[in-house]
């Protein structure tokens, strides 16, 4: 019955969240008349406000990402443990700063930056989580699911880990043209990897829901 619920999951939130993320593209084609570059565009700067006619929007992020951490919510509540319940409360966590972020512009520089970390912190350590509780159920029934599901933790902990030590985090600053103006550069690691953390973590339900397969 878990491992449906996380099926269902996964599959919601990737249609929410593409809905989301694909609409807000086109809005930004018709109003731009070019095609949005999540290399070097920091999602807060294409998220509509709830006063916009588009800001309607909003709710299909919302909803994905509550989606998103109810199987843990839901996982914790029939197998209660140490690694359950810090699973849940990650997931819970991550997804109240995921859901913040595209609202705090870098004009607060301080609130965006603890929402980004917080966000990242919290989906490396549930990376690491899952991982260790993982490896505890392979080293006790043998499951090959539960070796499945160590091995995607560890990737997407190390993954996380590389954005974490990337010596480009902090670049912010703008490209220098020959004449002497500046010019946003066309790669800026920090907004990019803004854009992956959501992605991220519907990944990061593959592992629970090799865990549920056992």
């Amino acid at each position: 019955m878990i491992n449906n619920l996380v099926i269902t999951a996964l599959i919601v939130c990737f249609l929410f969240e593409s809905t989301f993320f694909l609409s807000l593209g086109l809005i930004y084609n018709s109003i731009e008349k070019k095609n949005l570059r999540i290399l070097n565009t920091f999602i807060f700067e294409i998220t509509p406000s709830f006063k916009e006619k588009n800001g309607v929007l909003n709710y299909f992020l919302f909803f994905s990402l509550l989606v998103n951490a109810f199987p843990y919510i839901f996982y914790a509540s029939r197998n209660i443990n140490v690694y359950s319940v810090s699973m849940m409360i990650l997931a819970v966590l991550t997804v109240f700063c995921l859901a913040t972020l595209p609202f705090v512009s870098l004009n607060k520089l301080k609130e965006h930056f603890y929402l980004y970390f917080g966000a990242l912190l919290c989906m490396l350590a549930l990376s690491g989580v899952e991982a260790f509780y993982s490896y505890y159920l392979y080293k006790t029934y043998l499951d090959n699911y539960a070796l499945a599901s160590m091995i995607v933790s560890i990737v997407l902990a190390f993954i996380l880990l590389l954005i974490v030590f990337n010596p480009k985090l902090f670049d912010l600053q703008n490209k220098k043209n020959d004449d002497g103006s500046f010019s946003r550069k066309k790669f800026i690691f920090l907004a990019f990897s803004e854009w992956l953390l959501y992605p991220g973590m519907i990944l990061s339900l593959v592992p629970i829901l090799l865990i549920t397969m056992k």
